[in-house]
């Protein structure tokens, strides 16, 4: 996963700006949406990388307004549940 969006996604939580995060999530999804329409190319790789992304900001506003944060990272995969804890760690030391 790219570190630029972690530590994109760590800036807005540390800003407290949830309209961007909401509109660097729905860039994602319609990317996603449309890499997975197109059949000519395997876009496999590319699309696990955005719903990975998707997760970490999932998490980010999860940090802005729940009271649990990990509730996102519970319910991803694997490598998923990796990064965005990893995220929430770093979001948690920007906040202190």
């Amino acid at each position: 996963m790219s570190n630029t969006v972690e530590k994109t996604v760590a800036t807005y939580v540390q800003l407290n700006d949830r309209e961007a995060l909401e509109e660097l999530k729905t860039y994602r999804q319609k990317l996603a949406v449309h890499l997975k329409a197109r059949t000519s190319l395997d876009f496999s790789l590319l699309i696990h990388q955005i719903d990975a992304e998707i997760t970490v900001i999932e998490a980010g506003l999860d940090n802005l307004g729940a009271p649990s944060a990990l509730s996102t990272a519970e319910n991803a995969s694997a490598p998923n549940k990796r990064a965005a804890r990893k995220f929430l760690a770093q979001a948690k030391e920007l906040q202190s």
